[in-house]
């Protein structure tokens, strides 16, 4: 006759699996908040960076270093090249998204 595996060791298993699940849910609602505020925070301020006071690309990464490495940041402007007269900033980390806008005349605003 085969022999059968405890019970008590798949019941210890299952336990650490819930509790596993239930930390990463109570971590993810903690750290939401900062996860969107960071983001919408970047986004802003890389706008105002770039755009509102005129530096270039390269010094508004070393401005943010070494936290801008942790966000995928996306520029959008119009006219893609010479001066924009509208331009969008999108700053993500894992599922958090901030975005900025920059109109001639009215600098960046946050968008979301």
């Amino acid at each position: 006759m085969a022999k059968r595996k405890p019970h008590w060791a798949w019941t210890i298993v299952g336990f650490l699996a819930v509790t596993a699940v239930i930390g990463a849910a109570y971590e993810y609602r903690q750290l939401a908040p900062y996860g969107c505020i960071g983001t919408a925070y970047l986004a802003k301020q890389y706008c105002s960076c770039r755009y509102v006071a005129g530096r270039s690309d390269q010094s508004c990464h070393a401005e943010f270093k070494p936290d801008i490495d942790r966000f995928h940041v996306t520029v959008e402007q119009i006219p893609a090249n010479g001066a924009p007269s509208s331009a969008k900033v999108t700053a993500r980390m894992l599922v958090w998204s901030g975005e900025a806008r920059f109109s001639k005349g009215f600098g960046c605003s946050l968008v979301k």
